[in-house]
């Protein structure tokens, strides 16, 4: 593994689950967008037929849709109690990721959330401040902070990764309640974007996406 979990761009924050198996979602009630992608877990079939399993995942924690294209074809994923799922597909030829395009994302509130209270809670949430959570790739994980400085629409501040001891500096920007960075990994090069989406409560997930390589989870406020 390299030294940082960050320089492959393979990051899930994936602390406890802050939704019961038994959550109900209201999706009549969207309360903002969110961050999906869609990657293939695996590709299969010949000619006339050919079928791929994506991986679609939601920067929301729980209660999003998920809209994509493979090629001129609509699919919509609803995520309730995760931030991710497979879909199966089926073409007459070979899928791979050129072929699919996010459509977009829609967070929604759960049954009895008050949507405009809620939604403006998170609207007019801070990023300022110290979030931390565990981060996984595979089978390993290892904590995870973000110290953040919010400037108007812009935000700056560093990543650490609590494992490997290293910390990363970032500057992005806000719009509402997403916050984005770009970044380029230490030690390979590799470039990635990293999404941010608050939720309620001092929560927040995370998105960090390089390529058709993504991992997202929920981090905490202190």
């Amino acid at each position: 593994m390299r030294n940082f979990v960050f320089q492959a761009l393979i990051l899930t924050v994936a602390g406890p689950s802050i939704v019961s198996a038994q959550s109900q979602c209201d999706f009549d009630k969207p309360t903002g967008k969110c961050v999906g992608t869609v990657s293939i877990q695996k590709s299969y079939g010949s000619k006339p037929s050919f079928g791929a399993e994506l991986s679609v995942r939601s920067s929301a924690a729980y209660c999003s849709k998920v809209e994509f294209y493979v090629d001129s074809t609509p699919y919509q994923t609803v995520l309730k109690n995760s931030s991710h799922d497979i879909e199966s597909v089926f073409g007459t030829k070979p899928i791979s990721r050129k072929n699919i395009a996010v459509k977009g994302c829609t967070s929604y509130a759960s049954v009895g959330q008050g949507r405009s209270n809620s939604s403006e809670q998170v609207q007019s949430g801070s990023f300022s401040g110290t979030w931390s959570g565990s981060i996984r790739w595979t089978f390993v994980s290892a904590g995870t902070t973000l110290s953040i400085t919010e400037h108007g629409n812009s935000v700056s501040g560093t990543w650490t990764d609590s494992k490997a001891g290293g910390t990363l500096p970032f500057n992005g920007t806000r719009n509402g309640s997403t916050m984005t960075f770009q970044y380029v990994a230490p030690g390979d090069g590799s470039h990635g974007t990293a999404t941010m989406v608050l939720l309620d409560n001092g929560r927040a997930t995370f998105t960090a996406a390089a390529g058709a390589i993504v991992f997202s989870g929920t981090l905490s406020k202190h």
